[in-house]
């Protein structure tokens, strides 16, 4: 496509056989963001960076897991293994609970469970203690005051 001046434009260059589009949020005679736009688009930013940090460690959790399990029962890249630990039911149970749960789902892994258990149930803590600070009222206060 071939660049043509558009004299209604104000020296912006359009494309022949294009139209021009209309993006919600934005005032099209200046080429900025209204106000209303950008304090969501900040509203998103400030969310989303505060919950990364857990959702990094949750991510490391699930990969580690992944890992240790294609291990335990001697699956390749390629296999699928014959559980799945769902950690958000984890998070939701007493230690114990977890522990009998956990050990449960294992009961016919080839490998050895033992340490995999132990270190799961830790790293499960872990993320839960950090996801309690990350959502308790204090840590909610300083967020809004860093605003």
């Amino acid at each position: 496509m071939a660049a043509l001046e558009n004299p209604n434009l104000n020296n912006r260059v359009s494309f022949a056989g294009s139209e021009e589009q209309q993006i919600p949020g934005v005032d099209h005679r200046r080429g900025s963001i209204n106000s209303e736009e950008k304090a969501k688009r900040k509203h998103q930013n400030v969310t989303c960076k505060y919950d990364r940090k857990v959702m990094r460690i949750r991510l490391d959790i699930e990969e580690w897991m992944d890992e240790q399990l294609r291990e335990l029962y001697e699956c390749e890249e390629d296999e699928d293994y014959p559980i799945e630990i769902d950690i958000d039911d984890l998070l939701q149970r007493s230690n114990a609970e977890r522990q009998k749960e956990v050990e449960s789902l294992l009961r016919d892994a080839t490998q050895p469970s033992e340490e995999f258990i132990s270190i799961l149930l830790t790293r499960v803590l872990e993320l839960q203690k950090k996801s309690n600070i990350m959502s308790s009222p204090g840590a909610a206060q300083s967020i809004d005051f860093q605003l």
